[in-house]
């Protein structure tokens, strides 16, 4: 009688464990936290749970989890973040786009690791195909039965990299102190700063200076005292707060030194007629306010003098007299008495 209770004892307890009152039972889930990133932008992050939903009592021993988490080809620079509880889960290797994972420490019934991945937008392109696999080192936990749970998928889409702002225009203009650059936005959001970038050969730019955003006219300017004779290209680079940039259109202007160096003079003048030596032809002088306001002037040119006269009717105060001809416009600061 001893020996079959005996017997039926451990039957019992065979067919417990069959059932999986002792066994463990792994998931993986994946959740995109960011769907949606701008191209080369790194705030991308794949939130991973694993979790011992086991009904009975058995920690998953240290190690014997290795997940691996692929990435799409549009995306790169793969990282672990962050881990919940901490020291929970470590990489166990990594090549930019397939990171797998080990458990450091043992997971108990009912428990999970948050493991947070961030990645970076590499390339266009909608609906890439994030794959999470439990894979183990050596055999299954006892009573891993459940395949369907050792899988999960999740989607990234990379689009171009929205301006920060919205740029309406871009110019400039030679001044006798230097190059001034002028430009008009819409749209701010989120937006940091400008930064103003030079060449003179289109094949290296360089930063210049620095602009903040905004101004709630949304209006901008920069002046390049140090221009170079020749042609000089500029551009603007628009950094947003999160650090993602675009890279306005380049304008360029030549200056030539005949006129760099020369002033209009008298400046201010008392009778309203200014005079400019220069040996250039102008298809156009007319005087602009501050605002762009186009205003007619007299002119005539006598041995390579140019003399303007300006209307009394026009109010006192600071305008721009405003040269132009097929290769370039040029602007000079002018007061009226």
């Amino acid at each position: 009688m001893k020996n079959l209770f005996l017997f039926l004892f451990i039957s019992v307890i065979t067919l417990l464990r069959v059932n999986n009152v002792y066994a463990q039972e792994m998931s993986i889930n994946l959740t995109n936290l960011i769907p949606t990133v701008k191209l080369n932008e790194t705030r991308g992050e794949i939130t991973v749970s694993i979790c011992n939903v086991s009904g009975g009592s058995t920690n998953l021993p240290i190690g014997k989890a290795r997940p691996l988490i692929s990435f799409p080809p549009n995306t790169s620079s793969v990282v672990l973040k962050s881990v919940t509880p901490a020291g929970g889960m470590i990489e166990f290797s990594n090549n930019g786009t397939d990171i797998r994972l080990t458990n450091a420490a043992a997971l108990a019934p009912a428990e999970c690791f948050e493991v947070v991945l961030g990645y970076t937008g590499s390339s266009l392109g909608e609906g890439g195909v994030v794959t999470g696999t439990l894979a183990w080192n050596g055999p299954p936990p006892v009573g891993e039965t459940n395949t369907g749970n050792n899988n999960s998928v999740t989607t990234i889409n990379v689009r171009e990299a929205a301006a920060p702002v919205t740029l309406t225009s871009f110019t400039v203009d030679e001044f006798t102190n230097g190059n001034l650059l002028d430009w008009k936005i819409k749209d701010e959001s989120g937006f940091s700063h400008f930064s103003v970038r030079k060449s003179t050969n289109l094949s290296e730019f360089w930063e210049i200076g620095t602009v903040k955003g905004g101004n709630k006219n949304g209006k901008f300017d920069f002046l390049d005292k140090n221009f170079n004779e020749g042609i000089n290209y500029y551009q603007l680079k628009m950094i947003d707060l999160d650090g993602t940039y675009k890279l306005s259109k380049i304008i360029s202007i030549e200056n030539r030194g005949e006129f760099g160096s020369s002033t209009v003079f008298p400046n201010p003048s008392p009778n309203r007629v200014f005079k400019l030596k220069n040996s250039e032809e102008f298809d156009e002088i007319n005087l602009m306010t501050n605002e762009g306001t186009r205003l007619p002037v007299e002119v005539r040119k006598i041995d390579g003098t140019y003399e303007i006269k300006v209307s009394e009717s026009y109010s006192a105060g600071s305008y721009f007299l405003q040269f132009v001809n097929s290769s370039r416009v040029i602007r000079r600061k002018v007061v009226l008495l």
